[in-house]
């Protein structure tokens, strides 16, 4: 199986979303099929719709998880399923009929309607929202005023509980250890404030869609603005106390004789694995059955671009990075 990502257990960031985005429009979700599953389901949802990512669900037999249905009915099995996955909001009506059986009442689709409008809400793009709007209540059976009456009373809650959903298993399950690159920039970014201003400009594209890993700098950077030269004593006392075991480990005694040109190489070393990755993806897509002339020049403009991009950043002869990877 291609193109497959395990979010282990933890809803998606908002930022993992938009990175995402970037290699793909539309999603199949493939959580366990039990209730906790489906709750998955839906914590991802806020961050994936609102980066414009249109998700699909499939649904999985009772017991079974992607690792299990293949290993014992084989990949067809689960392609199939795939196949079959339905829209989200299709997927959810769909389940709601089938729970409540013959008792799908007035209730029943007020109590959806309410459900499905918090999330239509999320749509970025006005025309999507407005069709889909007009297809979830076609589908219900209720007025598109009824059902744009339930997306405007709170819009906003579905996506702050997730929020608060994410940073708190993000606090429950702060990492151990982290890659030697990540290391690297953040150890450097908290002893120098040159590194810490030029980390500041970097926008597009910022680190933490080079490597999530790198989230780890919008937490150890903002207490220390204040500070022009922390020793690690002080810094260790200004940072979040979740995030002291891991920073304790560090070693800040050696420093590069230039931190800022370290970080710059650190990060086009970042910069390069992501272009190669967006490459490498492009080139799957040309292969791809029944593209379209306009589509196929489309990606081989887009691979070029890339490979100048590519051969641009290449031109430094030194790596950072050589020894740690």
């Amino acid at each position: 199986m291609k193109n497959v990502v395990a979010p282990q257990g933890t809803a998606f960031t908002a930022e993992q979303a938009r990175l995402l985005r970037r290699f793909v429009e539309q999603v199949t979700l493939c959580f366990d099929s039990d209730t906790a599953g489906q709750n998955a389901v839906e914590r991802s949802l806020p961050a994936l719709l609102s980066a414009g990512i249109s998700v699909k669900a499939a649904r999985l037999p009772a017991g079974e998880d992607p690792d299990s249905l293949i290993r014992g009915k084989g990949v067809e099995a689960f392609q199939s399923r795939l196949a079959e996955a339905r829209d989200f909001f299709d997927h959810t009506i769909e389940r709601a009929v089938a729970e409540s059986g013959d008792n799908f009442g007035p209730r029943e689709k007020a109590a959806v309607a309410r459900h499905l409008g918090a999330y239509l809400s999320l749509l970025p793009d006005a025309a999507l929202r407005e069709t889909t709007t007009a297809h979830v209540a076609s589908t219900l059976g209720i007025s598109v005023a009824a059902l744009q009456e339930a997306a405007a009373k709170n819009p906003l809650t579905l996506a702050e509980e997730s929020s608060q959903s994410a940073e708190t298993s993000s606090a429950a399950k702060r990492p151990l250890k982290v890659s030697a690159s990540t290391e690297l920039i953040c150890r450097l970014a908290i002893i120098s404030p040159q590194v810490r201003e030029w980390l500041s400009h970097q926008n597009s594209p910022r680190p933490e869609e080079l490597d999530p890993e790198l989230q780890l700098l919008n937490e150890l950077l903002p207490p220390l603005k204040e500070v022009s030269d922390p020793s690690p004593s002080t810094f260790l006392a200004l940072i979040p106390q979740e995030l002291q075991s891991l920073i304790s480990g560090w070693e800040f005694e050696k420093m590069p004789d230039s931190p800022l040109e370290a970080v710059q190489d650190a990060f086009r070393n970042l910069q390069l694995l992501d272009l190669k990755k967006r490459q490498n993806f492009a080139a799957i897509q040309l292969r791809s059955p029944g593209l379209s002339g306009e589509k196929m020049l489309s990606i081989q403009k887009e691979i070029l671009d890339l490979q100048q991009k590519i051969k641009h950043l290449s031109a430094p002869a030194t790596s950072a990075l050589t020894s740690l990877r």
